[in-house]
């Protein structure tokens, strides 16, 4: 059976950033301060929205299985006529 032999396996982008002509190296220090995390009102908005409804889905079903444990404790004491 044949065999592969790999000495050089580096990830993906891997020259983007050790590459002799990396964008990197064009960028000044006043420019390197400037940049900062990369968030947007818009991509905050949207985290606090998902947050909210998944909140919301989460508590929509703890109250369904709350329901669901009373209606199945009262059958069993005979106070309910559903299962």
């Amino acid at each position: 059976m044949a065999t592969i032999k790999i000495s050089d396996l580096q990830p993906i982008g891997y020259q983007f950033f050790f590459d002799s002509e990396s964008y990197l190296n064009e960028l000044t220090d006043e420019e390197l301060k400037l940049t900062h995390g990369g968030s947007t009102p818009f991509c905050i908005a949207g985290v606090v929205i998902g947050s909210i409804a998944a909140s919301a889905g989460i508590a929509a079903w703890g109250y369904q299985i709350g329901r669901d444990m009373r209606r199945r404790q009262e059958y069993r004491n005979g106070n309910a006529c559903y299962p």
